[in-house]
């Protein structure tokens, strides 16, 4: 599928920003900056301009796992930021990161005085939906197809268990007649 960072809103944002964006501000991020904190409260909407960063959850624990990466034309903290709940996952810049950040505030003044731009964003936003909702279809076909191929080895492996068990029965019977 077509990935955000193809999506027209984001050379117009650039062009905006460049022209003095009335919206937002523009923030740096170094190599190992923290973004958004997993559990924390969000009500800012980050927009990746330039640069990777890596999404990492803790399920509570000191080990961060590694669950994907998000480029330019992505959002840090969609999810948190429109449904008012806590942040799902960490996430730290991977490389120096570029992004514009939308408060609350901002953004639900942007369909008054930017229009344009707001029907740009919104559409981003529908847009990183539907790219994400793409990735777990794909996660869990994979999932089924790696579940499928353990359940056939296993079959395989219960196969050979029971020929190896009745060989086994087999080589001790015939030492009991042997013995006889």
């Amino acid at each position: 599928g077509e990935h955000s960072s193809k999506h027209p809103a984001i050379p117009a944002l650039r062009d905006a920003i460049a022209e003095g964006l009335p919206v937002g501000s523009i923030h740096r991020y170094r190599y190992g900056d923290l973004l958004i904190r997993e559990g924390d409260l969000n009500d800012v909407l980050l927009l990746i301009l330039e640069g990777r960063v890596l999404l990492l959850k803790g399920y509570g624990t000191d080990a961060e796992v590694a669950i994907g990466t998000l480029e330019a034309g992505d959002l840090v903290g969609l999810l948190s930021f429109y449904g008012r709940g806590k942040v799902f996952s960490s996430a730290r810049a991977k490389t120096d990161v570029l992004v514009l950040r939308v408060s609350r505030k901002e953004f639900e003044s942007l369909p008054r005085e930017q229009p344009q731009l707001a029907e740009q964003l919104q559409s981003l936003v529908i847009t990183n939906l539907a790219d994400r909702y793409r990735r777990i279809l794909n996660l869990h076909l994979e999932v089924a197809a790696l579940t499928r191929e353990l359940e056939t080895e296993r079959n395989q492996l219960e196969q050979a268990l029971d020929e190896l068990q009745s060989t086994r029965d087999r080589l001790i019977h015939q030492e009991k007649m042997a013995i006889l």
